[in-house]
């Protein structure tokens, strides 16, 4: 049932969301920590993280101030790690030094072509 127009608001509801910025530095750093380890330990790691990461999501969702911008950055958070990923792992297949570098390149193209065009997006909508 809907609650009453005299209840009182939930107490996530009165506080507002973090600026997307902020959580898009939050995912992307969670992100990267956790892409950095290896073996069972970056499993537990990665377990955690994740885990604490969808806790704080599914509060700030629910605050005032949740938009879109915040999905965008959400979003954005992965998709910059795994660009700044390419270039520190080294190729899955043999490779010179220059494919690989046109690869990790085109990865990060590809990236800021996503982000700019769903942010471009964003701001056409009313």
């Amino acid at each position: 049932a809907p609650p009453s127009p005299s209840a009182p608001a939930p107490a996530s509801a009165s506080v507002s969301a973090p600026r997307p910025r902020r959580l898009w530095l939050l995912v992307l750093a969670g992100y990267l920590g956790v892409n950095m380890l290896s073996g069972w330990i970056g499993v537990a790691v990665a377990v955690v993280v994740i885990g604490a990461l969808a806790v704080a999501l599914v509060r700030w969702s629910g605050r005032t101030g949740w938009g879109q911008e915040h999905v965008l950055a959400g979003v954005a958070g992965p998709l910059v790690g795994a660009a700044v990923l390419a270039y520190l792992v080294p190729p899955y297949a043999p490779a010179s030094p220059g494919e690989a570098l046109v690869s990790d390149v085109l990865v990060s193209v590809i990236v800021v072509a996503l982000l700019t065009g769903a942010y471009a997006r964003l701001r056409r909508q009313p």
